[in-house]
């Protein structure tokens, strides 16, 4: 008799098929809106968009539409342009923030470990609380615990240090983009510089020295995932360099307070 009521009870448990459905319907949103889901979607999105207007559009229409020298004719070329950027628009940046989230903590952690020494942490000018003989806690001048200091994530990076990264991405797109479209060095930094700061004017762009009987244009595929990872890379620096001057002002306002209650 209880073998028969503990099949029933694990009977009655199941879940439908209704419920399977909507589980795997909620972990699939979990996931599409996950990290590695968003980079899927954001991927996904834009092979969706190139088909669609290669479906609507010529080809010579199409193949640079961003820049303002190539742009959709037809009235269904721009009401999908609108519809298409409407939707699109809120992915991306959903995609700079969870994305420049990530590196902007993966490269905390990166250079807390590497760039910073405990010993040169420790040697701060500190002041010890003892209680019967023991030290209880250790409180630094910028108003730092001790424990913080073990935590990278509550390392803050220079904002020099933010800007020789994008500086160094742009002069590396420049390098790149110069041997492949035969630019100098200048017209190299500004297509980089205006693309990934999002103006794109247009009267610079890759494919020029791209012959069309070539295949496939991989320069193209390279390019947007140098767009790509740069715009998250801006994010990242820009995250970065938020929480430097962050810091800064709440040192500086702890240094002034100290004043005004010493002048007391």
């Amino acid at each position: 008799m209880q073998r028969k009521r503990s099949t029933r009870r694990s009977f009655k448990r199941q879940k439908t098929w209704g419920q399977r459905l909507k589980d795997y319907l909620r972990n699939f949103v979990a996931f599409m809106f996950s990290n590695v889901g968003i980079i899927g979607l954001v991927i996904g999105y834009t092979i969706a968009g190139s088909f669609m207007f290669i479906a609507i559009e010529s080809p010579k229409y199409t193949s640079r539409i961003g820049y303002g020298n190539v742009a959709p004719r037809t009235e269904w070329g721009k009401l999908a342009t609108i519809l298409y950027a409407i939707a699109g628009m809120p992915l991306f940046l959903l995609y700079l923030s969870n994305i420049g989230d990530i590196l902007a903590k993966s490269f905390k952690w990166t250079y807390a470990k590497c760039c910073l020494c405990t010993g040169c942490q420790l040697s701060r000018p500190s002041k010890e609380i003892k209680v019967e003989g023991a030290t209880e806690s250790v409180t630094f001048e910028d108003g730092s615990d001790e424990s913080s200091i073990y935590d990278p994530q509550s390392v803050t990076v220079p904002i020099t240090l933010c800007l020789a990264i994008m500086v160094g991405y742009v002069y590396g797109g420049a390098i790149l983009f110069g041997k492949w479209e035969k630019w100098g060095l200048l017209d190299g930094a500004y297509f980089c510089f205006i693309s990934l700061s999002t103006i794109g004017f247009g009267d610079i762009v890759p494919g020029d020295m791209i012959r069309k009987d070539e295949g496939i244009e991989l320069r193209f595929i390279f390019c947007s995932m140098y767009l790509m990872l740069g715009m998250a890379l801006i994010a990242m620096c820009f995250n970065l360099m938020q929480e430097e001057v962050v810091h800064k002002i709440r040192t500086c306002g702890d240094m002034m307070r100290r004043i005004t209650r010493c002048n007391r």
